[in-house]
């Protein structure tokens, strides 16, 4: 820089890599743009306080209007489509299948802690696909009529595909 200052500054950084850093690695599937945006907290906060200051920065308001209500609704206003049993869990998208008649669901492990996440739907399961992030490979995990458990490991993604017919 041609001011340098004396005191500390934090300044994240974001690389993007279209191969693997593993030098028998692949290149990456997902194309196009990929967008991030982070929030940078400092001070005496625990760990739990700094990540809700987090998620309230990257968690934005949309404005809806001119809802048209429906005649007949289905799910009740004090229902969700998908419900987690574990605070830690977060679902960050729900949407159609890219080559399949089913619904995917992803959610994050924001802490350190393993374990079994139980995943509520409103709606009647057939099955369910535990998948990787671009909803390929796969392994069917048992599920019940609303309900199925994902093992969660810590700080991870994990990616589920649904039938819901």
């Amino acid at each position: 820089t041609d001011n340098p200052v004396s005191y500390t500054i934090l300044q994240p950084i974001l690389f993007a890599s279209r191969k693997s850093c593993n030098s028998e690695g692949n290149d990456y599937l997902q194309t196009g743009a990929h967008h991030f945006t982070f929030s940078l907290f400092s001070g005496p906060d625990q760990m739990e306080t700094a990540a809700k200051k987090g998620q309230a920065a990257n968690q934005h308001l949309y404005l809806v209007s001119d809802i048209v209500p429906e005649s007949k609704p289905v799910l009740p206003e004090s229902e969700s489509f998908f419900s987690v049993n574990d605070p830690n869990i977060h679902i960050t998208a729900v949407k159609k299948a890219k080559d399949k008649n089913a619904v995917v669901i992803r959610m994050f492990n924001q802490t350190g802690i393993q374990g079994d996440v139980s995943v509520h739907s409103y709606f009647p399961i057939q099955s369910v696909r535990h998948t990787n992030i671009i909803e390929m490979d796969g392994k069917t995990i048992p599920s019940k009529t609303n309900e199925f458990d994902v093992n969660a490991d810590g700080y991870s993604i994990e990616t589920v595909e649904a039938d819901m017919r």
